[in-house]
């Protein structure tokens, strides 16, 4: 029992005892026996008679902090561990589904991509099979068997075409040349197809066909009735890795705001969702039209990196 102070004056004086602490052997309940005995030392708090001997009982628990033992700690590393390789191997089993459900996905997008061409094939051909029968019911020979040889060029390249993903940018304006030049000997129209010098359009490659359901419909039923006064205009350019393609023509117009039910728009349309599904969402098609002026504007994102 310690104090540095003045007991007497205090009216409740307190007391620190100090309990070695090798005393404290082991975790439990310990109980201290106090006593006192100021009187005997001729000394009293209170300056009144005090028993000789008073006494008190004090409990207190004592729990230790427990550390690790190396055991312990072996067993924390293994479960960690163990644990760890569970959710690993679940993890890579999540993203072997997710990858075989995307190849599936891809798969049957492919074999759409074919089934959507296929049918775009006989679509054009039998269109351009129409105008050569119109201008020999024309009398016009002459006409009729330029459009043939035109159309013969344009026929191979189609078929040699129609089972690849890709043709390079130089092949499929070549085929839009073939056809524009094939249509303008019934129609008489004119025509502009620019590439900007910063595409290489030998090396680079878009989907074939890509381009002339949209031309087809720019011809039937935009320019068809202007005759010599119809133009269009092909512009591809680039911004940044982004491929830009414009159609643009001076006919009547439509309503894009409204579905219609040409097959080849149809067509073309399902086959750049289908593109999106294939390569991700990069193909964008945006239709604008008004009176006297329609634009058609392919996006083709990132697609020159």
């Amino acid at each position: 029992m310690s104090s540095d102070i003045d007991w007497d004056s205090l009216p409740n004086p307190r007391y620190t005892i100090n309990i070695p602490r090798s005393v404290i052997t082991e975790d439990g309940k310990y109980q201290v026996f106090v006593t006192t005995a100021d009187y005997q030392k001729g000394r009293s708090r209170s300056r009144k008679a005090l028993p000789l001997v008073t006494s008190n009982i004090l409990s207190f628990r004592v729990e230790r902090s427990r550390a690790f033992s190396s055991s312990d700690v072996m067993l924390i590393i293994g479960s960690v561990l163990l644990l760890g390789g569970v959710y690993f191997l679940l993890l890579k089993q999540s993203q072997r589904r997710r990858l075989r459900k995307e190849q599936q996905t891809t798969k049957e997008a492919r074999l759409s991509l074919q089934a959507v061409q296929s049918q775009l094939n006989p679509h054009f051909i039998f269109n351009a099979l129409s105008g050569i029968q119109n201008l020999m019911n024309k009398q016009e020979n002459d006409k009729a068997n330029a459009y043939l040889t035109t159309f013969s060029k344009l026929t191979r390249m189609v078929l040699n075409d129609a089972h690849k993903e890709l043709i390079p940018l130089s092949d499929e304006t070549t085929l839009l040349d073939y056809y524009l030049r094939m249509e303008q000997l019934r129609f008489g129209f004119s025509y502009q197809i620019d590439v900007a010098t910063s595409i290489d359009n030998q090396n680079t490659e878009i989907p074939p066909m890509l381009l002339q359901p949209f031309l087809e419909n720019a011809v039937k039923h935009g320019i068809a009735s202007l005759k010599e006064a119809g133009a269009i205009q092909i512009n591809i350019r680039r911004e940044q890795q982004d491929l830009f393609i414009e159609i643009r023509d001076n006919g009547k117009g439509f309503d894009a705001s409204l579905s219609y039910t040409g097959k080849g728009l149809e067509l073309s349309k399902n086959r750049i969702s289908l593109l999106n599904t294939v390569y991700g969402p990069i193909f964008d098609l945006d239709m604008r039209s008004r009176v006297s002026e329609t634009l058609i504007i392919i996006t083709i994102k990132n697609w020159l990196a």
